[in-house]
């Protein structure tokens, strides 16, 4: 949630910083214990600005703990890889 206020006001640096801190949180197995957050926008964002990498690493860590979307998450990072939006990006 964080990272979605701060690239409200254009700061990817923060942005950056607060997904690699989210990176940071165990993996739990309970997903029940995560709430959506405004990712979307927020990876749409530092892939327009060249974080390409940075959002696939996010998505693929991302997906250890969201199990519903786990294949969805994992096949956005490998459309990412090969140079490809997923389907949530946002011009």
């Amino acid at each position: 949630m964080l990272a979605f206020i701060v690239i409200q006001n254009n700061d990817r640096a923060a942005a950056l910083k607060y997904l690699r801190e989210a990176m940071k949180a165990p993996v739990s197995t309970d997903a029940s214990a995560w709430r959506p957050g405004p990712w979307g926008p927020v990876c749409s964002d530092l892939i327009r600005s060249g974080y390409r990498s940075e959002v696939i690493a996010f998505l693929e860590f991302f997906a250890q703990i969201d199990a519903p979307r786990r294949n969805e998450l994992l096949a956005s990072a490998a459309q990412l890889r090969y140079g490809h939006v997923p389907d949530w990006y946002r011009l």
